[in-house]
């Protein structure tokens, strides 16, 4: 019966395990974004924890690039994933654009955190957040509704705030 029990445990956290990239098989920009959230300020110490090594977690490969501050530079929206059933569960908004046009370092200017399964699009320089909500009875797959934050820059504050939400029955 032990032994039974010690190869249940083991499967299981193989599988846990592989919900996770390796670090090899990282692309270049997961490897960039994820140094990069790793020392900014504004990334909360539970998010740093969950990329470190063993921590589970990783910058999710579908990284999203578009001019989103309208200055004609790139700029990246970032999913942290969280390597289990959770998935996505926090969002950043990376950038070197900053208050009335100036330009720094490349920097995370937008951040949501404590997320649970986020997905975002973008589409003429708005980012939209997505968020399920889920009713008794739902499953994980399934949720009732969903919650939709777009967000736009703002050139003089030189930040993104929520231009709107709006709640989507599925």
């Amino acid at each position: 019966m032990r032994r039974r029990l010690t190869v249940v445990a083991v499967l299981g956290a193989l599988g846990l395990l592989a919900g996770a990239p390796a670090a090899s098989a990282l692309t270049s920009g997961q490897r960039l974004f994820g140094g990069l959230l790793a020392r900014d300020a504004r990334v909360s110490a539970p998010i740093r924890a969950l990329l470190r090594a063993g921590g589970g977690g990783f910058v999710d490969s579908k990284i999203l690039i578009a001019d989103l501050t309208g200055d004609r530079r790139a700029d990246a929206v970032v999913l942290v994933g969280s390597g289990g059933a959770a998935g996505d569960v926090a969002l950043y908004v990376v950038s070197r654009d900053g208050a009335n046009g100036r330009v720094g370092n490349l920097r995370v200017v937008y951040a949501e955190e404590s997320g649970y399964r986020l997905a975002a699009h973008v589409k003429n320089a708005v980012v939209t957040v997505r968020a399920p909500n889920y009713a008794q009875g739902d499953e994980v797959c399934c949720p009732s509704t969903l919650t939709e934050r777009d967000l736009r820059w703002n050139r003089r504050t030189g930040a993104f705030r929520v231009s709107a939400t709006r709640q989507v029955a599925l």
